[in-house]
C-alpha cells in the first residue's frame, strides 16, 4: 500500500522567495520548505506531499519520488535495507556486501550510490544485480513491486536517543544543510518531526505496523545495540535469512573489518562534503552517547502512575502489559505467539498470577520429572515464554517444563490442540499484592519506588505488569469451566504450605509420574522456602540491595502485618464485588 502522492503547486510554494537569488532547485520547481525551529534556525528540506525529504539536488528527484511507489521495478534477488536515519544504515550495508561477496573487503563507494530516494529512476535501472538498495521512508512508501515479488528486507532499529544526537552533528556537519541550530532547539525539531524524513516516532510505528500485518513477508530486524553487544552473532542471524553461506572465520573478519574504528578510517574519503573540523559520516558510532550510558530499546513502552504520581514502566502489547525483559524480539514474539509458537507432545505449562508460587511448584515438577529431589541451578526465568525470543523457545530441550503468567486465552493455540498439562497455582490476592509490592519495589528493572498506599490501589485497579488478579482468576476459571475435557490440575498455594507431601502427590499423580514416600518427603524437604531461599540466593543479582530477593517470606496470612483496617475493608468489599458470583475457594489464612 503506497502513500498516494498528489500533484503540487510548487510555485506556491515559493511565492515568498526571493526572486534574485533563484536557485537550479527554483529552476527545476521543486517544493523546497524551510523548517524553522523554536530558536529561528532555518532547515530547507524537499516537501513531497507532505513528507520532508533532503534535496539531493538532481532535476528529476520530485518526479521519480512521486512516480517511486507504483513504476520502480523490482528484481527477485534486490535486498532492501532500511530504517530511520543514523540508525547504522552504512555499517549493515558494508556487512550485507560482504556476505554476497564472501570477502570481508569494505566497498569503495558509498551506500549513497545505492540509495533509492537520491537515485534518479534511470541510476536506480542501472545498477548492476544483485542491488543491495537502502532508503529511509516508511513501509507504505516502497515501491509496490518490491512487496509484490516479496524481496528480502532487512530494517535495523536504533534507540532515539542516540539518534537523534548523531541526527545532530549529521545536520550540523553536512555543507548542503547548511544548519548551524544549537542542541537545545534541534531536540525540539526532533521530537516534532520537523526535518527531513520526519519523526522517528512514526517511522517505527510505520514499520512497526507492517511487520505486523504481513507476516509473510521476509522482513528481518537488527538492533543497533545488538550489533555492538554481540556482532559475531547478529551477522550470523543476518547470514542465514539472507540465505548466504559462511563459516566462523568469515563472520569474524567481517566483524573485525566493520568496526567503527576501520570504517572511520578507510572510508575517510566519504568527509568531502562535510564542513572542516567535523567527524563526517564515522562520528562516534557508540550506544548511549547521548549520556555516555548504555540504553537498549524496546517497543512500545508505557508509563502507568499511581494515584502518587509514582511510575511504573511496562511493555504494552496490543492492551496488554508485560514487564520489559529487554530482549530484540520481545514484542513481535508475543504478539506472533498465540499463533506461531509450536507445542510438544510432552510439554508442561505452569500457569498463574505472579507471585503465586511459580518458582516453588515449577522446582517440583523439575524433580518429579528427573525422580531426583535436587533443585536446579537456573532459574524458572529460562523456561518463562514471554521473556524467551522464539528463537530460544524453539532450542530449549524436551521434556519443556514451561511457565508463564498470561490469560488462558493467550496461550499458543498448538498447545490447546495437542492437549499439553497445564498446572495452575492460585495464591489469595492479599498476600499476591504484598509480594508483588515487595517484587516491584526491589527489582532493579522496574526502578520503582512507590508507597505501599499508592501501591495497593493500583493492583486493584491491574494498573501494572500482568495486568488485574481479579481478571486472572476470572479468564482461567472460565476456561476451566467451559474445557472440562482439557487436562488442568490446580493448586492452591494454602494447601501446599498446609499439607505438601499429598498436594505433591496428586501432582504426580495428574503429571503421571512414578513416586515412592521417600521421593515424596525428599521433595517436600528440599522445596522447603527456608532451603530454597539459601541454595537459590545467587539470583539476588538483579535486586536492589538490601532487598530478600525472589525468595522473600513465603508464608500464608503475611498480609495481615501490611494492610490497614481500612484497607482490608475496602479489599473485602471489592473483591466481592469482582469474584462473588465464581464461588472461589480462597483461603486468606491457615
Amino acid at each position: 500500500m503506497a502513500l498516494p502522492f498528489k500533484t503540487l503547486a510548487p510555485s506556491s510554494l515559493r511565492s515568498n522567495r526571493n526572486p534574485s537569488k533563484e536557485t537550479e532547485s527554483d529552476r527545476l520547481n521543486m517544493p523546497l520548505k524551510n523548517l524553522l525551529d523554536s530558536e529561528g534556525k532555518c532547515m530547507t528540506v524537499l516537501d513531497v506531499d507532505g513528507f520532508y525529504f533532503p534535496n539531493f539536488e538532481f532535476p528529476s528527484q520530485e518526479s521519480d519520488l512521486r512516480s517511486m511507489a507504483d513504476h520502480y521495478l523490482a528484481r527477485d534477488d534486490d535486498v532492501l535495507l532500511c530504517n530511520y536515519p543514523k540508525s547504522g544504515t552504512h555499517w549493515v550495508w558494508e556487512i550485507i556486501q560482504m556476505l554476497y561477496t564472501q570477502k570481508a573487503e569494505l566497498i569503495e563507494h558509498s551506500k549513497m550510490k545505492c540509495m533509492m530516494e537520491c537515485l534518479s529512476k534511470e541510476a536506480f535501472d542501472s545498477l548492476p544485480s544483485p542491488r543491495i538498495l537502502n532508503n529511509h521512508v516508511y513501509f507504505s512508501m516502497l515501491p509496490k513491486d518490491f512487496l509484490r515479488r516479496k524481496c528480502k528486507i532487512v530494517y535495523t532499529m536504533r534507540n532515539p536517543k542516540d539518534v537523534a544526537v548523531s541526527y545532530y552533528h549529521h545536520h550540523r556537519g553536512l555543507l548542503s544543510y547548511n544548519y548551524d541550530g544549537s542542541w537545545d532547539g534541534y531536540l525540539e525539531r526532533f521530537l516534532e518531526g520537523n526535518l527531513d524524513y520526519m519523526s522517528w516516532f512514526d517511522t517505527i510505528r510505520s514499520w512497526h505496523r507492517a511487520i505486523q500485518e504481513h507476516k509473510d513477508y521476509p522482513i528481518h530486524v537488527i538492533h543497533y545495540e545488538d550489533m555492538q553487544q554481540n556482532g559475531i552473532e547478529e551477522i550470523r542471524k543476518l547470514a542465514k535469512f539472507l540465505e548466504k553461506p559462511f563459516d566462523e572465520k568469515l563472520l569474524k573478519d567481517i566483524q573485525d573489518k566493520c568496526k567503527f574504528e576501520v570504517m572511520q578510517k578507510d572510508k575517510f574519503h566519504l568527509k568531502t562534503p562535510w564542513k572542516e573540523n567535523t567527524a563526517g559520516i564515522y562520528r562516534e558510532g557508540k550506544v548511549g552517547g547521548w549520556k555516555k550510558n548504555r540504553i537498549v530499546l524496546t517497543m512500545p513502552l508505557k508509563n502507568l502512575l499511581d494515584s502518587e504520581g509514582k511510575c511504573m514502566t511496562v511493555l504494552d502489547i496490543d492492551g496488554f502489559y508485560l514487564p520489559d525483559f529487554k530482549f530484540p524480539s520481545q514484542e513481535s514474539d508475543l504478539q506472533s505467539m498465540t499463533d506461531h509458537y509450536l507445542a510438544r507432545d510432552d510439554d508442561v505449562l505452569l500457569c498463574n498470577y505472579p507471585k503465586s508460587g511459580t518458582h516453588w511448584v515449577w522446582e517440583i515438577i523439575q524433580m518429579l520429572y528427573t525422580q531426583k529431589a535436587e533443585l536446579k541451578e537456573h532459574s524458572k526465568m529460562k523456561c518463562m515464554m514471554e521473556c524467551l525470543s522464539k528463537e530460544a523457545f524453539d532450542s530449549l530441550p524436551s521434556p519443556r517444563i514451561l511457565n508463564n503468567h498470561v490469560y488462558f486465552s493467550m496461550l499458543p493455540k498448538d498447545f490447546l490442540r495437542r492437549k499439553c498439562k497445564i498446572v495452575y497455582t492460585m495464591r489469595n490476592p492479599k498476600d499476591v499484592a504484598v509480594s508483588y509490592y515487595h517484587h516491584h519495589r526491589g527489582l532493579l528493572i522496574y526502578n520503582y519506588d512507590g508507597s505501599w498506599d499508592g501501591y495497593l490501589e493500583r493492583f486493584l485497579e491491574g494498573n501494572l505488569d500482568y495486568m488485574s488478579w481479579f481478571d486472572n482468576i476470572r479468564n482461567w476459571h472460565r476456561a476451566i469451566q467451559e474445557h472440562k475435557d482439557y487436562p488442568i490440575h490446580v493448586i492452591h498455594y494454602e494447601d501446599m504450605q498446609q499439607n505438601g507431601i499429598e498436594e505433591i502427590r496428586k501432582l504426580a499423580k495428574f503429571l503421571e509420574k512414578p513416586y515412592d514416600e521417600k521421593l515424596l518427603k525428599d521433595i517436600h524437604e528440599k522445596c522447603q522456602f527456608e532451603v530454597m531461599q539459601k541454595d537459590k540466593l545467587q539470583f539476588k543479582s538483579h535486586w536492589k540491595e538490601n532487598t530478600a530477593g525472589i525468595y522473600r517470606e513465603g508464608k500464608v496470612g503475611g498480609w495481615k502485618k501490611v494492610f490497614t483496617v481500612a484497607q482490608n475493608e475496602k479489599f473485602d468489599k471489592f473483591f466481592q464485588e469482582k469474584m462473588a458470583d465464581l464461588n472461589l475457594d480462597i483461603k486468606f489464612t491457615i
